[in-house]
């Protein structure tokens, strides 16, 4: 791994146990989440200028109320509960989060 590798999987770590205990209140302690990262980086500065992260689960158990109420939820404790997130990504790297419904297999 490099240290860019690690900053990346730091804030999506973060931002998948940050949110994990309300998405184990609707879909039950051994729901399957994937994690995906990416980040644009300017190579001429050497930095990374944004990060994307992606959660994927099946909501499909849920209607769509449920479904938004849960995101909105998980999101919330993101933005609360991330330390990375606010020592990092609010200072100096702008980041997005999404959360992606699909049946995990």
């Amino acid at each position: 791994f490099s240290p860019g590798d690690l900053l990346k999987l730091a804030i999506a770590g973060c931002n998948a146990m940050s949110s994990d205990m309300r998405l184990v209140s609707r879909l039950g302690d051994d729901f399957a989440q994937f994690v995906g990262v990416s980040a644009d980086y300017d190579e001429d500065a050497d930095r990374f200028t944004h990060v994307e992260v992606e959660l994927v689960q099946d909501l499909s158990a849920l209607d769509e109320q449920e479904q938004a109420d849960l995101i909105r939820r998980a999101d919330a404790a993101i933005k609360r509960n991330c330390t990375i997130e606010h020592s990092v990504v609010d200072r100096a790297l702008p980041s997005h989060h999404a959360f992606t419904s699909e049946r995990i297999d």
